[in-house]
C-alpha cells in the first residue's frame, strides 16, 4: 500500500468524521482508564448505561475544545468522495494536538494508527505534517515510543512528574512511568491534556 492514496486532513470539517474519530478515541481513553486507575475498579461495574454515559462524557470534552479552538485534529485517510454505496469515509489514522492562548508549545496529545494500516509509515506522515503546522510541542509517552518520536528531533526530558495533590490520588496511574518530550519548546509552558479525578468521578458517578 502507498501513501499516494492517502491524504493528510487538518482541522477536518466533517462532522460525522469527526464524531467517529472521537468516538475511537473516547474508546481507547476508557479502556486506558480502566486498566491504569484505582477509579478502574470502580468503573468495571459500570452498568451499560453508565459506560455509554462514560463515553458521551469523555466526546463531550473533546467536542467542547474542538469547538473552542483548542483541539487540532489532523486524520489520515483514502483520498475519495462517499458514493451512495460507500457514504461515509474511513479513516486509517489521527492525532490530536491541544493548543491554547498564553501556551508558547502546543501538547501532541497522541497518534494513533488503526492496527491493520500500521508498520507502512502512516504515523510518520502524521508527525511531519503536525511539526509542520505545531513546529513547537510537547507529549507524554511510555519509554518504548521515545525512539520513535526522536526520529523527528524531540529530546527526551526525562520521567513526567505527576501533580502533587488530592486531585490525582485516583488518576495518577494514568500518568505514572511516561516520559515528557519535547521540540523547540518549554515543556513547562505547554498545555498538557490531562484527566484528573475529579474527571473521573464526573465520568464514572455522572456528578
Amino acid at each position: 500500500m502507498t501513501s499516494t492514496s492517502k491524504s493528510i486532513e487538518q482541522d477536518v470539517s466533517d462532522k460525522t468524521l469527526l464524531d467517529n474519530i472521537f468516538d475511537y478515541e473516547a474508546k481507547m481513553m476508557l479502556s486506558v482508564i480502566l486498566n491504569s486507575t484505582k477509579a478502574g475498579l470502580s468503573m468495571f461495574m459500570l452498568s451499560d448505561e453508565k459506560y455509554l454515559f462514560s463515553l458521551a462524557y469523555i466526546k463531550s470534552v473533546l467536542w467542547e475544545c474542538s469547538l473552542l479552538g483548542h483541539l487540532n485534529v489532523f486524520m489520515l485517510s483514502d483520498e475519495f468522495s462517499p458514493t451512495k454505496d460507500q457514504p461515509n469515509r474511513d479513516f486509517h489514522g489521527y492525532a490530536m494536538v491541544f493548543s491554547a492562548p498564553g501556551f508558547e508549545t502546543a501538547y501532541l496529545h497522541h497518534i494513533v494508527v488503526k492496527d491493520k494500516y500500521q508498520k507502512q509509515g502512516f504515523g510518520g506522515q502524521l508527525m511531519k505534517q503536525i511539526i509542520c503546522t505545531h513546529p513547537s510541542i510537547t507529549l507524554v509517552c511510555n519509554k518504548e515510543m521515545i525512539p520513535f518520536y526522536e526520529k523527528y528531533a524531540l529530546t527526551n526530558k526525562g520521567l513526567y512528574n505527576v501533580p502533587d495533590g488530592d486531585n490525582f490520588k485516583l488518576s495518577r496511574g494514568l500518568y505514572n512511568g511516561l516520559h515528557i518530550m519535547s521540540l523547540n519548546g518549554n515543556p513547562t509552558q505547554s498545555l498538557v491534556f490531562m484527566l484528573n479525578d475529579n474527571d473521573l468521578k464526573k465520568m464514572t458517578f455522572g456528578n
